[in-house]
């Protein structure tokens, strides 16, 4: 019945009509489909066959029906929907659907648990069946995850809408579709293919009517554009040979992702649809969701929700990515580049504790943002690599948060940090109420447990207002002038500020790679199944830490100003920049030691930090102790 049926309807195909009318859809109607239409009852009960002269008198209701379910295809989901069935679409994956079918250019920004990954694959393996001789493909940022992504949903259409899986050959023939571990593609029986494509160079070349770009955010920009996207050059030619020039599956673009950072391409190509969505409303859209639809209808759990916010390695940025769909990062005017950034994250692991061996040279040291009331204090762990030349590579390697502390908390938490990694600087900020944090590091404390930590003394140096000449020489000659006092002026700001994003740039800084990611490493391991859950939190949150550092620096923009200074303001009030200016003081202290290992002289007057040579505003000498030897004599906290 099937070849007779396939042969009927191929006598059937008209010439394409020049124009969009509901007669040229006749001419691709799918031979499973007519056979599902056309195979009616008699009154009597008696299975009515299928001939040539019975489609030709029902042709015009034929042609209404494809090109309702072209512009309906949820329609056309619930006509073959087994009566038994209990699965329902929801009125947000209805108009998903009608969207993706209605437009050339879609793009969807939805959260985790949307379904967005299952209704785009549905939408297009639809078009498949309803636009034959389609090419359409997906994409995703590894070749296995789309393997992953279109083999786990495939098996999920089948098993709700099981006449789709009579659409496809499926077979032993070298023809018939392909479902396997390293090979995707699925040939229908309409003459459409439907396969996987690698996101990479080896892609280059290959021809597409439309395809999935699915988790734009995360895909890299300069291959999605340069070997990706030109695939979809190619127009879909219906059965009679003609292109239909008002066919809005040609070249058509779906991107389906959450929220990625501003700076991605994909962020672009989403402004760019926005725009075309306004000039060019018919042919483009762009649209989304948060979790607020799933958890309304039931597909993703309230509670669920819950637990992430209360969960220990809970990142606020991170939530607003992957369950609000909201784009973070730097905005149009943020004085530093997001994407520099995250090139320089790549270090895969922080460090809690001193290491067994360091490299020849190789040195810690802290600096430290001073916080009360409601600010939190931000203590920035810089592992100080020799380099070329005399230059560190600077690895933050750690930011530990202190939360409404006392000073003699704070002081307290400081020495033991600064005993178990062998800190040869400690740099603090020294103006308004940092003086009172750097009282308690002068003087012997106790720890709540009992532990006597020493005195930290004061580097007569950077001592410009002699405040601490009493405490430059501490009981341990260890620890003499390691405390670097930062008295920030307007002019030292600007050339801390310049020298931060200068530092980054050029890869001069590296930081932890993102908290997503690393999370993603962390379970792969087999050391992670054995770890307690305050453990786990543990290990990820300098990871987060140094996300939300990342958030605190996208939200700075450069004030007009009429010095030449460069000042910087929050673009939003509700996050804070005590993480970011922890890590400035130590980008700068940093540099100060580079300089003094390229000059080899104790004077820094006329230094340019960013250059190696300028003014260095208050700092008049370079220390003369304080840095410390290789083996010396310190103590673990």
């Amino acid at each position: 019945m099937r070849d007779t049926l396939e042969s009927l309807t191929e006598k059937l195909r008209p010439a394409l009509p020049r124009d969009n009318s509901a007669a040229a859809v006749f001419a691709e109607t799918p031979p499973s489909l007519l056979l599902k239409i056309c195979g009616t009852t008699t009154p009597g009960g008696d299975r009515m066959g299928v001939s040539l002269k019975r489609l030709e008198s029902i042709r015009p209701q034929l042609t209404s029906i494809i090109s309702y379910f072209r512009w309906y295809p949820d329609r056309f989901l619930d006509f073959i929907q087994p009566k038994d069935s209990r699965f329902r679409l929801t009125p947000y994956q209805r108009i998903m659907l009608r969207c993706i079918f209605r437009h050339r250019y879609v793009f969807g920004t939805f959260p985790r648990g949307y379904s967005k990954s299952f209704l785009a694959i549905l939408a297009d393996y639809l078009k498949c069946i309803l636009y034959p001789n389609s090419k359409v493909f997906i994409v995703s940022p590894g070749k296995q995850q789309s393997m992953s992504i279109i083999q786990e949903k495939i098996d999920e259409i089948w098993s709700i809408y099981p006449a789709l899986k009579r659409e496809v050959y499926i077979g032993r023939d070298m023809e018939d579709s392909k479902m396997q571990s390293n090979i995707f593609k699925l040939r229908f029986k309409s003459g459409s293919i439907f396969d996987v494509v690698a996101c990479s160079e080896r892609s280059r070349g290959l021809r597409r009517t439309s395809g999935i770009i699915e988790e734009a955010a995360k895909i890299d920009g300069t291959l999605l554009s340069q070997v990706i996207i030109p695939t979809m050059n190619i127009s879909r030619r219906a059965a009679c040979g003609y292109e239909d020039p008002h066919d809005i599956t040609n070249k058509s673009q779906i991107y389906i992702t959450s929220a990625g950072d501003k700076s991605s391409f994909a962020y672009d190509k989403m402004i760019t649809l926005l725009i075309w969505s306004v000039l060019r409303p018919t042919e483009s859209i762009c649209f989304g969701g948060t979790w607020r639809p799933p958890v309304a209808f039931g597909l993703l759990s309230a509670n669920f929700v819950d637990d992430l916010k209360a969960d220990g390695t809970y990142s606020e940025a991170t939530f607003a990515n992957e369950y609000e769909s909201q784009w973070t990062g730097a905005s149009m005017d943020a004085y530093f580049s997001s994407a520099e950034f995250d090139r320089a994250r790549v270090l895969a692991e922080p460090m809690f504790d001193y290491p067994a061996r360091i490299p020849k040279g190789a040195l810690f040291i802290m600096s430290y943002d001073v916080g009360r009331n409601n600010d939190s204090s931000v203590c920035t762990l810089f592992y100080l690599v020799p380099s070329l030349g005399s230059t560190y590579t600077k690895n933050v390697v750690n930011i530990f948060p202190f939360e409404k502390m006392h000073y003699r908390d704070q002081a307290t938490e400081i020495k033991k940090l600064m005993l178990r990694f062998h800190v040869s600087k400690l740099i603090i900020d020294a103006n308004g109420p940092g003086i009172g944090l750097v009282d308690f590091l002068t003087v012997p404390t106790v720890s709540s447990i009992g532990e006597e930590l020493p005195a930290m003394g004061v580097d007569r140096e950077s001592d410009t207002k002699e405040m601490y000449r009493n405490f430059y020489q501490v009981q341990d000659p260890e620890y003499n002038g390691i405390i670097w006092l930062m008295r920030a002026t307007d002019r030292l700001n600007s050339e801390m500020h310049n020298l931060c994003a200068t530092q980054i740039a050029t890869g001069k800084v590296r930081f932890l790679i993102n908290d997503k990611l690393a999370k993603e490493q962390w379970q792969r391991k087999a050391v992670w199944q054995t770890m307690s859950e305050e453990q786990k939190v543990a290990t990820l949150r300098p990871y987060i830490v140094t996300s939300i550092l990342k958030e605190e620096m996208m939200n700075l923009r450069r004030k007009a100003d009429e010095t030449s200074n460069i000042v910087l303001r929050k673009i939003s009030s509700r996050l804070h920049k005590d993480k970011f200016s922890s890590l400035e003081y130590g980008i700068y202290y940093a540099r100060l030691l580079e300089t003094r290992k390229s000059i080899n002289t104790g004077a820094v007057d006329n230094l340019n930090l960013s250059s190696g040579g300028g003014a260095a505003g208050s700092f008049r000498k370079f220390d003369r102790g304080g840095f410390r030897r290789d083996g010396g004599k310190f103590r673990r906290g």
